[in-house]
């Protein structure tokens, strides 16, 4: 994934994802639907956050001789320490934050969304349907 076509992925990727974060973030308290309202309200940021932090890091990478999180297990790996470091360690470092299984469920989706965008993208590159 080094070339300039896959790095304008993830950089659009990335900012698509954050238009939604603060879209999400202007609006989430107004959501009053009785099931969306608090997945909007609690959980789709998280949702987001494993698209966002997986473009920025392929985004990032693209630029290094570093391979990109382009298959499952490296998908996995980046969702798991990202559930870990915000869902634990940051709890007992910050008493404002809570750790949520919920949240980390929604970093793993997050994160599968971003892996399937990809290898959708993939997919009709190489059968070029566009």
């Amino acid at each position: 994934m080094r070339n300039i076509n896959e790095r304008n992925t993830n950089f659009f990727i990335f900012i698509f994802a954050l238009i939604l974060y603060l879209i999400n973030n202007n609006f989430k308290q107004d959501i009053n639907i009785s099931v969306l309202g608090p997945i909007f309200k609690f959980h789709f940021n998280d949702y987001l956050a494993g698209i966002v932090l997986l473009s920025y890091v392929n985004f990032v990478l693209s630029f290094s001789k570093f391979k990109q999180a382009d298959n499952l297990r490296s998908v996995f790996f980046y969702s798991f320490i990202s559930s870990i470091a915000w869902e634990v360690i940051l709890p007992v470092l910050n008493t404002k934050s809570t750790g949520d299984v919920l949240d980390a469920f929604a970093y793993f989706l997050g994160a599968l969304t971003y892996y399937f965008i990809i290898k959708i993208k993939g997919f009709l590159r190489l059968y070029n349907i566009n």
